[in-house]
């Protein structure tokens, strides 16, 4: 039986490329935040930063299933949907490293 399923994956069709990200939000400061691309088995995610010349600030992680709506100069406000697939709404302090 392992063999079969060994042979099963040897046999799966492979994707040629996949997307970076799954969606983007500017800031109120012009900054891009790209929602990382998750595969069909990651449990967490993430979101890049990059200036609006591109040039990159950071990640920051984020709860599962969260998409952020606004994000402005301290919060990041959003909806998350829990293990129903029921949206519930969140806001979120954004403390941004080296900046005083």
């Amino acid at each position: 039986m392992r063999e079969s399923f060994r042979q099963a994956y040897r046999d799966m069709p492979r994707a040629e490329a996949m997307p970076v990200a799954e969606g983007i939000v500017m800031d109120d400061e012009g900054n891009v935040w790209l929602r990382d691309f998750r595969g069909p088995l990651d449990t967490t995610s993430s979101l890049t930063v990059l200036s609006a010349d591109g040039r990159p600030l950071g990640r920051v992680m984020v709860p599962f299933r969260f998409r952020p709506h606004h994000i402005g100069a301290d919060f990041v406000l959003g909806v998350w949907q829990d293990e129903d697939d029921i949206p519930h709404v969140q806001l979120d302090e954004l403390i941004k490293e080296g900046r005083s």
